[in-house]
């Protein structure tokens, strides 16, 4: 969670990496207007203790940026997209930010000339960018909360098959480097990695504590989210849809 290197960081650093970014939007991509953006670094400790005789801490550093924005060429305007990127360590940050700016003006760029087609029933290509979008809802109705309420479907639906069989999706919150990546949750119990989906059939709820008691689970597994400033509530921190047998250029 922490390098050394990120104590070097300057702001002059951070402010370089902006200027290289708008001289190759200038220089390459004109037409895409950036409507906003931002880069930050930040290192932070986070300590928990109650008076049941829980406590943990943590020290983490990380340096992300994030920009929106849309290309225009004339009458001919495209639809807003937005990227972002991460890292624990300023050379990592330098290459894979270059080349997330890079496919954000890509994107932007390929939304200009967009044309209706007539209707058609038949099968869509889904890009992984979009997969995401798709999976937000699904995964939202895994929140125990959600199903304590009556607002999910799938509070029946423990080991049976709600998707199909390709899809597998697995919680690791011990993953070196990412940013989901911690060693306990917000009430200071250990992050466990587990299988979430295996090839269709859901294999957990999101639990905090208080929902496991209410459900009558054994623990929470790590899955309570949130700060100080509110009660925790229910999700999961750093999720992998498993990836399937077919090549990526097939």
């Amino acid at each position: 969670l922490y390098s050394d290197e990120m104590d070097t960081i300057s702001f002059e650093d951070i402010l370089e990496l902006v200027k290289q970014s708008l001289e190759i939007k200038n220089s390459k991509f004109p037409k895409v207007s950036i409507d906003s953006g931002g880069f930050s670094f930040y290192k932070g400790f986070k300590f928990i203790s109650s008076s049941k005789g829980i406590h943990a801490g943590e020290i983490e550093a990380g340096i992300s940026a994030g920009y929106m924005g849309m290309a225009v060429d004339g009458d001919d305007i495209g639809s807003f997209d937005h990227e972002g990127c991460f890292s624990r360590n300023l050379s990592a940050f330098r290459k894979e930010q270059s080349e997330n700016f890079s496919e954000f003006l890509v994107k932007c760029m390929n939304a200009l000339k967009a044309k209706k087609i007539d209707g058609f029933r038949g099968n869509i290509l889904i890009p992984p960018d979009s997969v995401f979008s798709f999976l937000g809802d699904l995964l939202g109705s895994l929140s125990a909360s959600s199903i304590r309420r009556s607002r999910s479907k799938f509070g029946d639906k423990m080991n049976i098959a709600v998707a199909s069989n390709l899809l597998s999706i697995n919680e690791n919150p011990h993953i070196p480097g990412f940013g989901g990546t911690t060693s306990f949750d917000r009430e200071g119990m250990a992050t466990v990695p587990k299988d979430v989906i295996k090839n269709g059939v859901i294999k957990s709820f999101f639990y905090n504590h208080y929902e496991a008691k209410k459900a009558g689970a054994s623990s929470s597994q790590g899955n309570a989210l949130g700060g100080a400033s509110a009660s925790p509530s229910c999700g999961p921190r750093q999720l992998q849809v498993e990836p399937g047998s077919t090549a990526l250029s097939d």
